[in-house]
């Protein structure tokens, strides 16, 4: 297997191998339409924002009821919670004429409709030459963990945040190949942006833009632009961090980094490999790491490292950030790994060989149906809360005393609780146990909540005296009603609370009961 060649030293061509512009604007018309394939789909196939985003369609309504200023705390679920999350896509959807969960349905899918072509010109400035970052953008462009996280409601804040820092990256790579002062403004500017959309962003910016300056920092201008750069990033992110600091929450955003991350997850996700999203065959994992050991093997790192960092430092959101050098280190296996390493295809050859296609198409197809299947498998993030759940908090709304407080149970893990993330939206009333936003309160509080919220789950698998108990315990929640949800079959949970003397069933629908408490004796 032949070694790849660095991109240390080989300069990017914006054009096509020929010469003309004609060819590179075919190349990002056909990945840009491949992309909008599936980052499209989900407005035509739902009429509702999938997964997660009612934390952000609260926050948009703060911040326009604040004037569009950034109020201190936010008044999702009972409005203990500080305000401290990333504003920028926020207030931009604030400013926008239309309502916030039209905006959180849109926001993700047509941002990340946006990245694909991006992923191209990055993979232009990175790869040797065009069908390289051709083979990377297409990867990308089908690959579903390159999508499916930003397709949802909380696409809102994912979606700008990755494209941003893919643009920045860009502007660091031209900056540290041609020296002009424009790119230092242009990184600067966008990586900033990046840090004030996403916490995830800055992670991955940070990342990015330190090894990108180890690597390619080889002489006194490069390390002055560099020395710009983090100041100007820096600038752009101090209002906002100095109205943290104002109201003493600076220190939250650290601490929210590490809450809602279990190391241990984390560590078993790299030993499974579980990077890719994909449902059959690890297509393009194999290609990547392939191509990742091409890469490592000539000793070009950006690619290896980023890649390594990402699934390493990001953690919860790494195979988000890591589907790009995932894909960029992928056209490496097809055409050094596979193409001149197995297939034994000389170089001029490679890009024109039929087997090379062909195994390019079979990665592409696998791609392909893995999409499809998410799509039609309802899988996270591809849940949501139903028409018949958007009924339910509709009536819990009008037919429920204002400050009436809710325990939901859905019987699954946190990140997936949609339904209670949503009552607090939709409804307008407290959800108890939901854990969405809590991130950004102490560790301690974290815990016990996150502890509470286990345990009120495991009640699926028991009756009502189990919810009967759980609230006992928890009196310092003031739970008034349970919102069981069973949006597949009624399992025995929904049937016991039902026949309880310790409830009072006031709402029943397809997706679940609705039912008081009513106080012991």
């Amino acid at each position: 297997m032949d070694p790849a060649v660095s991109m240390v030293e080989l300069p990017a061509t914006p054009k096509g191998v020929d010469g003309s512009l004609i060819p590179a604007l075919l190349d990002v018309l056909s990945v840009t339409l491949a992309g909008a394939l599936f980052r499209l789909g989900p407005l035509l196939t739902s009429a509702n924002p999938l997964h997660d985003g009612g934390l952000f369609v609260v926050m948009i309504r703060d911040i326009r009821a604040a004037g569009m200023t950034i109020p201190a705390t936010t008044t999702y679920n009972g409005g203990d919670v500080p305000f401290s999350y990333p504003p920028l896509a926020l207030w931009v959807a604030a400013l926008l004429p239309a309502d916030p969960l039209t905006i959180v349905r849109f926001a993700g899918p047509l941002v990340a409709f946006l990245t694909v072509p991006m992923v191209y010109l990055l993979a232009r400035e990175l790869l040797p030459g065009r069908p390289y970052a051709y083979v990377a953008a297409l990867i990308y462009a089908l690959s579903p963990r390159g999508w499916d996280w930003l397709v949802t409601g909380g696409g809102l804040t994912r979606a700008p945040g990755l494209l941003l820092v893919v643009v920045g990256i860009w502007m660091l790579l031209r900056l540290y190949r041609t020296g002009k002062s424009r790119y230092v403004v242009g990184a600067a500017v966008f990586g900033g942006l990046a840090v004030v959309t996403h916490p995830e962003a800055a992670v991955c910016a940070a990342v990015a833009y330190s090894l990108l300056a180890l690597l390619r920092v080889r002489d006194r201008a490069a390390l002055l632009s560099t020395i710009w750069v983090v100041v100007g990033g820096f600038l752009v992110t101090l209002p906002w961090l100095l109205l943290l600091a104002s109201r003493g929450q600076l220190s939250g955003l650290t601490q929210a980094g590490s809450q809602g991350v279990d190391p241990l997850i984390s560590f078993a996700m790299i030993l499974k490999l579980d990077l890719t999203d994909e449902l059959f065959v690890q297509a393009v994992l194999g290609l990547g790491l392939l191509g990742a050991l091409v890469l490592a093997r000539s000793r070009s790192w950006f690619i290896v490292l980023w890649l390594l960092a990402e699934v390493v430092i990001a953690a919860r959101g790494a195979p988000t950030y890591a589907a790009i050098p995932m894909a960029l280190a992928g056209s490496y296996g097809l055409y050094d790994a596979i193409g001149r390493g197995v297939l034994r295809i000389p170089r001029p050859d490679v890009f024109r060989s039929n087997a090379v296609r062909g195994v390019l198409l079979m990665v592409l197809l696998w791609s392909a149906v893995d999409d499809f299947d998410l799509l039609a498998g309802s899988y996270a993030p591809f849940d949501g809360v139903t028409a018949n759940g958007f009924s339910d908090m509709a009536w819990i709304k009008s037919q429920t005393p204002a400050d009436a407080r809710f325990a939901v149970i859905a019987g699954t893990p946190w990140p997936n609780d949609v339904y209670g993330e949503w009552l607090p939206a939709l409804a307008d009333r407290v959800s108890v146990a939901t854990m969405q936003g809590r991130e950004w309160l102490s560790r301690s509080a974290w815990d016990d909540a996150l502890d509470s919220y286990a345990q009120l789950q495991l009640c699926v698998h028991s009756d009502a005296s189990c919810l009967a108990t759980w609230t006992k315990a928890h009196s310092e929640l003031e739970t008034d009603y349970v919102y069981v949800v069973d949006t597949v079959v009624s399992h025995p949970l929904v049937l016991s609370v039902e026949l309880s003397p310790e409830f009072q069933v006031v709402h029943k629908s397809k997706d679940g009961v609705v039912a008081r408490l009513i106080a012991g004796p």
